[in-house]
């Protein structure tokens, strides 16, 4: 009769040596129970709650694996971004790649401030508005942080430009 400590130890081997096949069971399973998977899923969430320290170990244990798969974890964002671009507008701003590509189509493919053709080493950066969300354009990186930085504000805009006007001499004279 094997010992606690034995059993344990050729049940960790085991499923060690059988990950492709405890997920395909734990699949099928899932697709025939929704309702108790999901049921499940509560009840250990709760037992979670309910015993102390276990959430920190989870925690500490998710952040470990984390930092010690950083260039698989790279890696497998970067594919996943290669195979869906433009997903994450699609998520915050409602703007698939379709309307994108229209927008920038319509802008002559050029920032809608300065009128560059290139993104200027960071990419085109979708423009919106911070109170409704939507979309306004498509910009350069640098006018993008200009629009940031004033808060999108168009009296700290109109007042930088009243101070480049009132101190352009200063420019000419330098030059």
């Amino acid at each position: 009769m094997k010992t606690k400590e034995e059993l344990r130890i050729y049940h960790h081997d085991w499923c060690s040596r059988n990950k492709d096949k405890i997920r395909e069971t734990h699949k099928r399973w899932k697709a025939k129970n929704p309702g108790k998977a999901k049921a499940r899923n509560t009840e250990l969430a709760q037992l979670r709650r309910q015993k102390p320290g276990v959430r920190e170990k989870e925690r500490e244990a998710a952040k470990r694996w984390y930092w010690n798969n950083r260039d698989k974890r790279r890696a497998a964002t970067a594919a996943w971004r290669a195979a869906h671009p433009g997903s994450h507008r699609l998520k915050r701003y409602g703007i698939g790649f379709a309307e994108w590509n229209a927008m920038f189509t319509a802008q002559n493919e050029a920032c809608a401030i300065c009128g560059t053709k290139d993104s200027r080493g960071r990419g085109w950066q979708l423009d919106h508005d911070h109170g409704n969300g939507r979309s306004r354009g498509i910009l350069c990186h640098q006018c993008n942080l200009l629009l940031g930085v004033s808060g999108d504000s168009v009296d700290t805009l109109t007042s930088a430009i009243q101070y480049l006007q009132d101190h352009r001499w200063v420019l000419t004279a330098q030059n």
